[in-house]
């Protein structure tokens, strides 16, 4: 008898207990049509808040099914019902970060600057709230929560920029490719994938670092954090906007990594707890440099994508700070 979790068009009792809880009618929609090959129709995205958790676990669902978790691979990854839902979703999360945007500093709108001058205008300007100068203060209860929500997007770090490589050009893509090597620690020998580090983090802190084990907990910001990054990397219409996530995240990593180091260590965690962000603090001094030079040759090649590679900074910024937000509430209701 196969061991294949699907049989005659049903999942399996031991695959399909580990199906996250729905949040509302799309992602019931989502997981009746992942678990029972429903054929009804989706419930459609009117009226529905798309950065919600309802919205955001439906699209998380939706790129799931490209992904490696035995829970979902056996789906059609293509299925026409489950894609059409998505492009609905990302068209509706699209529209609502665009209009959340803040305006952009005097530099940062200035098209005669250089596009790299452009992206950290962006990130200074950024007030928003620091989550890692707030860890400083957090006790390890409060970590190991923050931990378990960024735990959707670190234990797979790098998997889903990946997918923008193949948009890209010339120098562009040489830069970006750098970057990821140093993600999946293949830029020097004896270094690990920095997602291996995350889930010795939480080993250490005596969680359990499958993936997706604590999407039942994920907030709806956690979602969005993981979708965005799937959003702009699936539509090879946004890969300049992926670009500029990642030079986001690069340009504003190493001072909050190395505050991580010093609140996991105040709170009592084992180095080994601490070796994924302290790895974090060289190779992204470095990847920062590098994600400068990314943008530049970019928009060397392609000017009139200069403006979409900023938007990414702008939505990776505004994602970062929901995320913070969100934490952050979660520990002052604790």
């Amino acid at each position: 008898m196969s061991n294949h979790p699907i049989q005659r068009g049903r999942l399996l009792g031991s695959v399909r207990s580990q199906l996250p809880r729905p949040r509302g009618p799309l992602s019931t929609w989502c997981l009746e049509r992942i678990a029972h090959n429903t054929d009804a129709p989706h419930p459609g995205v009117a009226g529905i808040d798309p950065l919600g958790a309802d919205a955001q676990l439906a699209l998380y669902l939706s790129y799931e099914v490209h992904y490696a978790d035995p829970v979902f691979t056996w789906f059609d990854e293509w299925d026409p019902l489950l894609t059409e839902l998505r492009v609905a979703l990302e068209h509706s999360t699209e529209l609502r970060l665009a209009s959340m945007l803040p305006d952009r500093p005097a530099v940062a709108n200035d098209p005669t600057r250089p596009a790299s001058e452009r992206l950290l205008a962006l990130i200074e300007a950024d007030s928003s709230p620091s989550l890692s100068r707030a860890a400083l203060r957090a006790d390890l209860g409060q970590l190991r929560e923050m931990v378990r929500q960024r735990s959707l997007y670190h234990l797979r770090e790098a998997d889903q920029h990946m997918m923008a490589v193949s948009r890209l050009s010339g120098a562009a893509k040489q830069l970006f490719v750098e970057i990821q090597a140093g993600e999946y620690g293949v830029d020097r020998p004896g270094f690990r994938m920095h997602s291996d580090l995350y889930a010795l983090t939480m080993r250490e802190l005596d969680l359990d670092d499958s993936v997706n084990f604590y999407l039942d907990e994920a907030n709806a910001e956690s979602l969005l954090l993981c979708n965005l990054i799937s959003l702009f990397t699936f539509n090879r219409r946004w890969a300049a906007a992926a670009v500029g996530h990642l030079a986001s995240f690069e340009c504003t990593s190493v001072e909050p990594m190395q505050r991580y180091v010093d609140a996991f260590a105040a709170a009592g965690a084992s180095q080994d707890a601490r070796r994924f962000y302290a790895v974090h603090i060289l190779a992204d001094a470095h990847h920062e440099t590098v994600a400068v030079k990314l943008v530049d040759a970019l928009a060397a090649r392609q000017p009139e994508r200069v403006d979409q590679l900023l938007f990414g900074v702008e939505c990776a910024l505004l994602v970062e700070a929901m995320f913070a937000r969100a934490v952050l509430d979660g520990w002052s209701r604790s």
